[in-house]
């Protein structure tokens, strides 16, 4: 197997394969699921983990730094756990990148868990200094 970690995704996110460059070696590799026992979560490791993408799908917070669609990658920088601690529905709001547009669809659709989100913090960002 190779030094590439590859994270596989389910459903529609399967979009995301990487092709290999032209000349590149002709060797075909296959994602298989590795999951924790306890919780039957996919298991990550640490290369995994500073390689995420997650992206914030909720109202701007310019008080806060905190801008729609930004983009994070590694985890979350220490204002946004900030931002976090003021208005807890930022962190329902940050997505993998892979979920940004089903996530920005429910932010505009009335009705939605995502909707409800979206309007609470845009409402929790009015009173913020």
């Amino acid at each position: 197997m190779s030094k590439n970690k590859t994270e596989e995704t389910s459903g529609a996110d399967n979009a995301a394969l990487k092709i290999p460059a032209a000349g590149a070696a002709a060797a075909t590799e296959v994602a298989v699921p590795v999951t924790t026992a306890e919780a039957g979560t996919p298991a990550r490791d640490a290369t995994t983990q500073e390689a995420e993408q997650t992206v914030y799908v909720g109202p701007n917070v310019l008080p806060l730094a905190l801008r729609r669609f930004q983009v994070f990658r590694g985890g979350l920088p220490p204002y946004v756990e900030r931002a976090i601690e003021k208005i807890s529905e930022v962190r329902l709001l940050i997505v993998p990148v892979e979920r940004l547009n089903d996530a920005r669809a429910k932010t505009e659709t009335a009705g939605t868990n995502e909707f409800r989100l979206y309007d609470a913090v845009k409402k929790a960002a009015e009173g913020v200094k």
